[in-house]
């Protein structure tokens, strides 16, 4: 890599040329919300089987 080049991209860390990139600004939050989607969605089915055996048993 050329001192020139080097020198240019030294110039655009110093200036802030790569920190607001949009490309990956939500990195990483599909996956988390899928997880979080995931469990919430679980923990409903789960209810509702805990219910329809206490239903049974109760019946």
């Amino acid at each position: 890599m050329s001192k020139a080049i080097r020198s240019t991209i030294v110039n655009n860390v110093m200036n802030g040329a790569y920190i607001r990139q949009r490309k990956f600004a939500n990195w990483g939050s599909v996956i988390e919300d899928s997880i979080f989607a995931q469990q919430k969605e679980f923990e409903r089915k789960l209810v509702m089987i805990q219910q329809a055996k206490k239903n049974k048993i109760i019946k």
